[in-house]
């Protein structure tokens, strides 16, 4: 059986992770990288992947997910004192507001015209498009946060380029996905509820630490917790004052 190349270290070394409804999972043998094979999927309009009742179960929940995030931005003092900030994929802007509420001089991006709707009307700044749209200026942010963003993009490893790009030297990019890796989800195979169309990589621990190292990252923490399976990065980007990558 032929099957593609490697989408991010293009090694032909590629097998079949596992199947769910139609839908293959393939690894990567070099790199470990898992992904879904079904090109059609990534031109699918986000729009309507996501409507706005989508976003507004987000804005239900508003408050809880602000609390959430007052204590994972007190964590993350540990690794950078409040500056600029940009939420990629902010969605109502719940984290964008919690940092702001904590000194930082926060901002957010949103595919979704609902969700950016939502978050404007907060006073929250958000820019309504994707990153690679945005256009940020180079070094413009001490800490970029994706919170269940990467596993949803068709080439991961161009975001973690451009977040490098637009990091301060020395910010920090944090980011929660998915962790394939979990006991649970290799407990549940094809059955895991995170296997599903909108979800075009699937990431371990070992294979985002070195896709991150690989765009210029040092990884400063790596978190696995609870059933629900997410892990959460904390990198670094390493670049001098005057690097123009």
């Amino acid at each position: 059986m032929n099957l593609p190349s490697c989408p991010d270290c293009g090694a032909s070394r590629t097998q079949v992770y596992t199947i769910k409804q139609g839908l293959r999972l393939l690894q990567c043998g070099p790199c470990r990288l898992i992904w879904l094979d079904n090109p059609a999927i990534e031109s699918e309009s986000f729009q309507d992947a996501y409507p706005s009742a989508y976003f507004e179960g987000y804005e239900r929940r508003w408050q809880r997910k602000f609390a959430t995030d007052l204590k994972r931005l007190k964590w993350l003092a540990r690794f950078h004192k409040p500056g600029s900030s940009l939420d990629i994929g902010c969605s109502v802007g719940h984290f964008v507001a919690a940092a702001r509420s904590l000194g930082w001089n926060a901002c957010g991006v949103e595919p979704s015209q609902a969700a950016t709707a939502l978050a404007r009307q907060k006073g929250l700044n958000v820019a309504c498009g994707f990153l690679e749209e945005i256009g940020f200026p180079e070094s413009g942010f001490d800490m970029v946060s994706l919170w269940h963003v990467l596993e949803h993009v068709p080439y991961p490893r161009h975001i973690l380029e451009e977040v490098f790009r637009i990091l301060a030297p020395d910010g920090i990019i944090v980011l929660a996905t998915p962790n394939i890796a979990h006991p649970f989800a290799r407990l549940m195979g094809s059955r895991w509820r995170h296997i599903h169309s909108h979800h075009l990589y699937y990431f371990t621990p070992d294979s985002l630490k070195s896709m991150l190292r690989s765009a210029g990252f040092r990884i400063e923490a790596c978190q696995a917790f609870g059933w629900h399976t997410p892990m959460l990065v904390v990198a670094r980007a390493m670049k001098a004052a005057n690097d123009n990558r």
